[in-house]
């Protein structure tokens, strides 16, 4: 993307994994909603925008998650074995 927009220039990116992406530069970040990632990604799963941005947790809770997640696969991690 660098040698496409121009240094400094604010833009917004999407990448769909090795088949490319979608970059759109932010002309006037003054009129460019900030949660306009989420109301695409809201539109996509034919979701309710509002819900998804009150969805959010602290940052603990997201642990607790990931080290619960983590427990449940460590029979299969060959690096402790």
């Amino acid at each position: 993307l660098s040698s496409k927009i121009p240094k400094n220039m604010p833009y917004f990116s999407v990448e769909f994994g090795l088949q490319g992406g979608f970059a759109h530069v932010i002309e006037n970040e003054g009129a460019w909603s900030k949660h306009f990632g989420v109301d695409i990604l809201a539109g996509l799963l034919r979701k309710d925008a509002e819900i998804i941005k009150r969805e959010r947790s602290d940052i603990a809770h997201e642990r607790r998650l990931c080290e619960m997640f983590k427990a449940g696969f460590e029979q299969f991690d060959w690096t402790k074995a």
